[in-house]
């Protein structure tokens, strides 16, 4: 991080500093429709969780949602990439599909297929990972936000979930934030 990265705060200590504000606008709120009888809660590097309801002996179809801020440099491809090296750290080899793109007003989206066989011979999973970058109408400048949508079931689920998924995906909706910059120094 430098110095232009930062911006001037004055000297007095006693400044209050807001979250989100205009310096710190954070992630924005987004809503997406889940199946009934899916369970939704938190997942440790997440912002949200949602998984289908359990099966004995199944793995667990779910949907996470992850985000972050990223530097306004990022393009859409460098970070789908440093996502499909997260999961060859994880998995080794990751098999990649088609990328699609698509912009739509302030926002770019990226989809991708992925595949890889999970751990001990575990089974073969299906992977969508949809990134949405978000430029900052709030405060532009050097970063922008950055949401991830992966949606993860078994090879042998694809028929049953894919729909599922692609439903959720297409009701994912970015809030528009209107933040009040009156008491911002």
């Amino acid at each position: 991080m430098t110095d232009q990265d930062l911006q001037d705060a004055p000297s007095d200590a006693t400044v209050l500093i807001g979250y989100p504000s205009a310096i710190a606008p954070g992630l924005p709120a987004f809503t997406f429709k889940i199946p009934e009888g899916w369970h939704v809660g938190e997942f440790p590097g997440a912002l949200l969780a949602a998984a289908a309801p359990e099966i004995e002996g199944e793995f667990r179809p779910n949907v996470v949602v992850q985000g972050r801020r990223v530097a306004d440099s990022i393009t859409l491809d460098e970070a789908a990439d440093e996502a499909v090296d997260e999961l060859r750290a994880i998995y080794g080899d990751v098999a990649i599909g088609d990328r699609a793109t698509d912009a739509e007003g302030a926002a770019e989206l990226l989809q991708q297929p992925l595949g890889y066989r999970l751990p001990d011979d575990g089974p073969t999973m299906a992977h969508l990972n949809v990134l949405v970058m978000l430029h900052d109408e709030i405060a532009p400048g050097a970063f922008r936000s950055l949401l991830g949508i992966n949606a993860v079931c078994t090879q042998d689920q694809v028929a049953e979930y894919l729909p599922v998924f692609q439903a959720m995906i297409a009701s994912f909706a970015v809030e528009r934030r209107v933040l009040d910059l009156s008491e911002s120094s």
